[in-house]
């Protein structure tokens, strides 16, 4: 410091502007004073000032004869060293930049300091730029003279440069200061720049950072193919480490003691957990009474992931308050909530102030996670009155004050800074896992996977994401590696718990059959299987999944390759029919649906095409899709809303440029070609232009590329909201290093006259020039133009539209036979080919077809005129309840509709025998289902049916007799009359979705009201079979209860289970299907199972016999013990 100020006051004093002397006085003075020192200082200044630098030297030479230690003299001298050339240097004083840059291309280097030192000496540092601070502080460093160079980099103007980060980080990274990791994170993180990663590393190895440098290194290994240099620093870590290992061990073995041994385990732990575990437990053998040590081991096996061992370890500490402390907080993690506040508190109780602290913010989480909410709030305030810097504490706080995006948004603007800190990845991950946002939480956790595969746990949590978000591949591909990885029986259940509680048991059985034939008597897994085998799958029936699958392969794939073939070939009244009744099994392939509005506007069907591009809007909004809804309005002749719809296009499509954004936009090409980094940086907006990260990228672009050439293409303004432009252009890119094309779009922001950038983004494409003839603006006007005059809606403007095949499904090739653009504009119908040629041309080989169009009604068979319809129910419970029905149905079919006779008949016992029948007839067409009948029961009464179906929706109304649904002798005396609304979606070729609501009026006044459901959540299929998992809920409430049938106020049914079915041959098919549930209300487990064999491939005849045993039944109490069996077999004829 001393030294410091010396230097100072000599400088001061030899440079002040204002130094005013008389020199021959002074001359006088000195002669008539030999041992004045100090006025000969002065002197010898003013020499050196006037560069009179002999004279100065002769007074400092007498000055050191009279006192040799003397430093502002020695500093004197030091600066007449520099200055010997001052006459020389003298002359560049007017332009010191363009000097400084004329020494450093010579590479005269020693001169280019020297001048430096003199400038900056006599005129400080205002005149010199940035270009030339970096050029001599790059130069000091090379020369070894770090300290130098950074104190030349202080008087830098802007800091937020490639040049600033890169000297600073090599000056501080030759002087070994910590301070150089961060400079070359930063340049490594903005730039990728291998060369910044290697000098990172190699700071890392220094200082002995093995985590750091591991972590890097792994990164790198994904971003470099230079597989060499991944290897040559793999095998400098290894011997890095293997001697510090070494060191530790050798100092532990001289000294075995806890502190020499714990380094020695954390230092190991990363690379060999096994021979860490063995150190410590020989430790603790050997040292059986240090606490320390094995507190310090179940601490170990916590972070390993195996809380249980922890646990089991920790209890033989139950008075030490650290055991205590980590015991609660495994019991914490695992869920068990009461068991851990009982360790936290009595921590909270006697522990000492960090110990306190810790166990309160952990009762916080607790009570966080048990959803109190308020009793968390109120532990957080108090620990953030006690430590406001803790930010756990603070984000806890936002999270239950429902502000959990603001917390979230942090963490995303701190990896932005820093995009490889995996502390943010893992935070966002967890936050995001809170937030249930699933999608986030599984991108985050894969990414910090990357950066830390050795951290086994997170699988469990990402394995359970990607089962909630119903992706069991991934979900239970990661659990399974975990449960191998970690190899331990705990792990192995939980991964059978996992299969078993997503309906896969035959997977879960098999992870517990391998796991018992290991440890037999692992309690858990036998109760665990035991609770799978006692399930038998309780079944709904459904639409076959194999006959939808074979619907779907074998009969929409080609109705879309000849849709698609009549289409391509300009067929499209063919192509509409084929393209209709493919929407019918697919309603939601929009890309077939838009195929299909166009065929209608083409045959002139204008009012349904304007239906059909309606619908289209929903899903693919563009402007040609509101185009052609306007233009079918419009030949509909709803002309004003045709209209309207034109104008608004009219103003929403895209426009040239405005003279100034177009000026704007080529100043920014040529700043950008230019290689101008402050130049180009102007065009944007602060908050772009500020960021670091983005300054040293696009530095580190301009300073790499050695030329720039960007070409832009037909730019067009988008949109205008508020004073931001939105600019699209197609764009060319070249330099030496890269080269690409696609599509830029500037947001544009202009305010009182000055324009800057505020966001931008490139998408890779092909250019398609603009063609102003065959424009929507073009046609808008010409058809707004045909409205303003009156004309007639039969001249038609219409753009061409660019058809390709890419929308059609997987299973179609690529046609090569017509490369026509389809236009749909007069004259489409030039060099058609003739109907029958395109038809035979064959795509399926198995496929002939005919040279007609086909419409829907072909596909339905004509109808036979006689049917009969016979089917009987068995039904059986352990209540002493049997019934027999036979029911028949004798139809006379006709091509419009249908009559028919019906009649069943009933043999009921329980609590005494009933016999009874029904006879009716009945009327069936295509739009409803009725019949009447008079039925015989101790209640004589007439009933009916009555069925119809509204837009996919079953409508039912009927009045039966109890007896038919609740099996009791006692309900043969009331009927009921009963309401109920179905619908039946086909969510595709395995799934399907059902429900139902139901409400019955008893003409005993009880009201009964039932919903039900059957969910197929998730389909699946081999070679042999298909299959789906399923949910089946049923619930029921009735406004009154009654002994006499059964009605309890409220019952359900909730059942998951599986359906499989299997062509046994080309005539046969079975079914199986099977579950497991529970009935909420009634509190009993429930169980199914149900199987069948039906006719199939037969026109005019068919049988289906199946049976159902369960515990559960709507017309009997289910209770434990409960048991029933249901066979039904129908049989059908047509001639």
């Amino acid at each position: 410091m001393k030294k410091s100020i010396l230097i100072l006051l000599a400088c001061s004093l030899l440079f002040s502007q204002e130094l005013q002397i008389d020199v021959t006085s002074l001359q006088q003075y000195i002669k008539q004073h030999p041992q004045d020192i100090k006025n000969r200082l002065i002197l010898a200044s003013y020499y050196t000032k006037k560069l009179e630098l002999q004279k100065a030297k002769k007074i400092i030479e007498e000055i050191l004869k009279l006192d040799p230690k003397n430093k502002k003299a020695k500093e004197l001298l030091h600066n007449i060293e520099i200055l010997k050339n001052a006459q020389e240097y003298k002359k560049y004083f007017s332009a010191p930049n363009e000097y400084i840059s004329s020494l450093y291309e010579k590479n005269d280097y020693k001169n280019l300091m020297n001048f430096f030192e003199y400038y900056t000496k006599l005129n400080g540092y205002e005149n010199l730029n940035d270009d030339s601070i970096f050029k001599v502080a790059r130069v000091y460093m090379w020369e070894g003279k770090y300290d130098k160079s950074l104190n030349v980099l202080k008087h830098a103007k802007n800091k937020k440069t490639i040049d600033y980060y890169e000297i600073t980080a090599y000056d501080l990274y030759y002087l070994g200061d910590p301070k150089a990791e961060k400079y070359l994170k930063t340049l490594y993180n903005s730039t990728g720049n291998i060369e910044y990663a290697k000098k990172l590393l190699d700071f890392y190895l220094i200082n002995r950072d093995i985590q750091n440098a591991k972590k890097l290194l792994l990164s790198l290994s994904h971003t470099t193919k230079n597989k060499k240099l991944i290897k040559e620093y793999q095998q400098k870590i290894a011997k890095i480490q293997k001697e510090y290992i070494d060191s530790l061990y050798q100092k532990y073995k001289d000294n075995p003691t806890f502190d020499n041994l714990k380094p020695l385990i954390l230092a190991i732990y990363n690379t060999d957990k096994q021979k860490a575990y063995k150190l410590l437990q020989e430790y603790i053998k050997n040292n059986p009474a240090d606490n320390k040590a094995k507190i310090f081991f179940a601490q170990i096996l916590t972070w390993d992931g195996d809380t249980v061992k922890a646990l089991k370890y920790l209890k033989e500490f139950q008075n030490n308050i650290k055991a205590k402390l980590l015991i609660g907080k495994i019991l914490a993690w695992q869920g068990d909530y009461e068991k851990a506040i009982i360790y936290l508190s009595d921590v909270y109780d006697h522990g000492n102030p960090e110990e306190k602290y810790e166990a309160l913010k952990m009762l916080g989480f607790i009570a966080m996670w048990k959803n109190e909410n308020q009793k968390a709030k109120e532990i957080f305030q108090k620990l953030l009155k006690q430590n406001p810097n803790d930010e756990e504490v603070k984000e806890a706080l936002m999270i239950l004050n429902g502000n959990i995006k603001p917390v979230i948004a942090k963490y995303e603007k701190l990896l932005k800074k820093d995009p490889g800190n995996e502390q943010y990845i893992l935070k966002l991950a967890d936050l995001y896992y809170m937030d249930k946002n699933y999608q986030k939480a599984a991108y985050y956790y894969e990414k910090y996977l990357q950066l830390h595969p050795e951290k086994i746990e997170i699988y469990k949590t990402l394995g359970d994401i990607y089962l909630e978000l119903k992706n069991y591949y991934k979900g239970f591909g990661d659990w399974e590696y975990y449960a191998n990885y970690k190899n331990t029986k705990e792990a192995y259940l939980e991964l059978a718990q996992r299969y078993y509680w997503n309906g896969f048991n035959k997977e879960a059985l098999k992870v517990l059959d391998e796991l018992l034939k290991r440890y037999p008597n692992f309690k858990k897994a036998a109760i665990l299987k035991a609770k799978i085998l006692k399930i038998n799958p309780r079944f709904v029936d459904s639409s076959s999944a194999a006959t939808i699958d074979e619907y779907f392969n074998n009969r929409a794939k080609k109705l879309l390759v000849y849709g698609d073939r009549a289409y391509f070939n300009n067929l499209y009244a063919t192509a509409k029919d084929y393209y209709h009744e493919y929407l019918s099994l697919n309603p939601d392939d929009y890309d077939v649906r838009e195929k299909y509005a166009y065929t209608l506007e083409k045959t002139g069907d204008y009012a349904n095409a304007a239906g059909e591009f309606f619908l289209l809007m929903w899903a693919k909004k563009t402007p040609l899709i509101e185009y052609h809804y306007a233009y079918n309005l419009q030949k509909s002749g709803k002309i004003q809303e045709a209209k309207k719809i034109y104008e608004k296009l009219l103003s929403s499509l895209p426009k040239p440029l405005p003279p100034k954004l177009k000026a704007f936009i080529e100043d920014w090409k040529k700043a950008w070609e230019g290689m101008n980094f402050e130049k180009y940086a102007k065009f944007y907006d602060k908050k772009i232009s500020n960021n670091t990260y983005w300054r040293l990228r696009k530095q580190n672009i301009f300073k790499n590329a050695g030329f720039i050439s960007v070409g832009i293409y037909n730019p067009l303004l988008i949109k205008k909201e508020g004073d931001v432009y939105v600019v699209r252009f197609y764009q060319v890119y070249a330099s030496q290093k890269r080269k690409d094309k696609g599509y830029k779009t500037l947001w544009i922001k202009c305010k009182n006259g000055v324009c800057k950038i505020i966001k931008e983004k490139w998408e890779a494409g092909e250019y398609t020039p603009y063609n102003p003839n065959n424009s929507l603006e073009k046609y808008i006007k010409e058809n707004l133009n045909k409205i303003k005059k009156k004309q007639t809606p039969k001249l038609e403007v219409v753009p061409t539209i660019n058809k390709t095949k890419e929308n059609t499904t997987k299973e179609t090739k690529k046609y090569t036979k017509n490369t026509e653009k389809i236009a749909l504009a007069p004259g489409l119908k030039k060099r058609i080919k003739p109907q029958n040629e395109v038809l035979n041309i064959s795509e399926l080989k198995v496929v002939k077809l005919t040279p007609k169009t086909i419409t829907i009604n072909e596909y339905q068979q004509k109808a036979l005129p006689w049917q009969i319809d016979i089917d009987y129910d068995y039904f059986s419970d352990n209540q002493n309840t049997t019934m027999h029905t036979l029911g028949a149905k004798f139809y006379k079919n006709n091509d419009f509709y249908s009559v028919f006779a019906l009649f069943k008949w009933y043999h009921l016992k329980e609590k005494g025998t009933k016999n009874a029948s029904l006879a009716g007839i009945g009327y069936k067409n295509d739009k409803f289902t009725a019949d009447i009948f008079y039925d015989t029961s101790t209640k004589k009464s007439i009933g009916f049916d009555f069925h119809t179906k509204v837009n996919d929706f079953n409508l039912f109304i009927n009045k039966h007799n109890m007896v038919y649904s609740r099996r009791t002798v006692c309900s043969t005396n009331h009927t009921k009359i009963k309401t109920e609304i179905t619908k039946y979606t086909q969510l595709d070729a395995l799934r399907g979705l059902w429900w139902s609501l139901a409400y019955e009026k008893v003409d005993d006044n009880n009201n009964v009201i039932t919903p039900q459901i059957d969910y197929d959540f998730y389909g699946f299929k081999n070679k042999k079979f298909t299959g789906t998992f399923y949910f089946s809920g049923w619930y029921q409430f009735n406004s009154k209860t009654t002994t006499c049938y059964y009605s309890p106020k409220k019952t359900d049914s909730n059942i998951v289970g599986v359906k499989l079915n299997k062509n046994l041959n080309k005539n046969l098919k079975a079914h199986m299907q099977g579950g497991i549930g529970y009935s909420f209300w009634d509190k009993t487990y429930l169980y199914s199972l149900k199987g069948y064999v039906k006719t199939i491939n037969y026109k005019t005849f068919f049988s289906k016999l199946g049976c159902e045993i369960s515990n559960s039944s709507t017309s009997s109490v289910t209770t434990k013990g409960y048991q029933s069996i249901e066979c039904i077999w129908e049989l059908s004829k047509k001639w």
